[in-house]
This record gives structure tokens, C-alpha cells and sequence, in this order.
């Protein structure tokens, strides 16, 4: 199954977690449909709860993945050697 940030955005998410606390949803429900488990929606609820404006689902990388610039060029020179 696909992340959640990559299935449903960050507002949907939100008011599953408000109908949630208002008793409009069950656990269940929203872990079916967010495709988590208990510990995960727990984990995301609390992120809620603890700032509801602040919750957000998506995420910048901090590092691109790959190899450094600098591993790189030795890999280049290495194979313009052979």
C-alpha cells in the first residue's frame, strides 16, 4: 500500500482526526481507510492533538538520496582509468 501523504492530503487526514474527536468516526474506519495500523494512527493523533494548525502529513527530504559529489567524480575518474 502507497504512504499516506502520497494517498490523501494533509486536510483530509485533519478532519478524519476532528470527526475522530467529536465522535463522528471510529478508530477503525480511519485506520482502514488511511491503510495504517493502531500504532501509526495513535502516533499521528497525538502529532494532532499536540497542534492541530501544525499537523501536516508531507515531508521535504533533508538530504538528497545518492551518492556525494565528490564519490562521484573518484567513480569517473576511476572508470575514465580503465
Amino acid at each position: 500500500m502507497d504512504q499516506v501523504h502520497k494517498r490523501l492530503t494533509t486536510w483530509q487526514v485533519k478532519v478524519m482526526f476532528k470527526e475522530y474527536c467529536q465522535g463522528l468516526l471510529d478508530r477503525p474506519s480511519i485506520e482502514e481507510i488511511l491503510g495504517i495500523g493502531r500504532s501509526r494512527f495513535f502516533a499521528l493523533l497525538n502529532k494532532y492533538l499536540h497542534d492541530p494548525n501544525g499537523f501536516y502529513i508531507t515531508y521535504e527530504r533533508a538530504s538528497r538520496p545518492g551518492l556525494p559529489a565528490c564519490v562521484d567524480t573518484e567513480i569517473e575518474k576511476e572508470l575514465m582509468l580503465e
